[in-house]
């Protein structure tokens, strides 16, 4: 969305989104940290070979979403990025611009979850238990760097 909001020169809204700047930095904390505590608490999951129930893909995509929308480190590399390359770049170039965007994030998801998928039958619930642990302290570590760049 940023990628195309830079490619397309939407100012009035990047204005806005940096004007309540600090309002996305304590929602995106205070989710880091929300997250954080869900995965430090939550159990090692069990090895199952049925599906997930229905809707659970889609939470995971869009709460995902809502928190790459809410970094404000996000707004602020995109309008850094398509800012420079604006005057670069000829009149036709939003679209590729957009699309390289698109095109490298999928890419990025794709071998992350490739390789997650590789090794997901290595983990056993202690390496499982490990990785939450780690993944709920860095969580947590950034939401509170976050909130001390809001102190300053």
């Amino acid at each position: 969305m940023y990628g195309a909001i830079g490619a397309f020169g939407v100012t009035t809204l990047i204005a806005w989104l940096l004007g309540i700047q600090t309002w996305l930095a304590l929602f995106g904390a205070a989710f880091l940290l929300w997250l954080a505590w869900r995965i430090a608490r939550k159990p090692v999951a069990p090895r199952r070979n049925e599906h997930p129930p229905a809707g659970t893909l889609l939470r995971y995509v869009s709460g995902t979403f809502v928190l790459t929308l809410s970094n404000p480190t996000t707004i602020l590399s995109f309008m850094a990025v398509f800012g420079a390359l604006a005057g670069r770049a000829p009149a036709a170039s939003p679209w590729a611009m957009v699309s390289g965007v698109l095109v490298g994030s999928a890419l990025w998801w794709l071998i992350l979850s490739s390789i997650v998928g590789l090794l997901r039958e290595r983990f056993d619930a202690r390496w499982q238990r490990a990785v939450n642990l780690s993944s709920a302290t860095l969580l947590a570590g950034l939401a509170l760097w976050q909130l001390a760049q809001l102190a300053r």
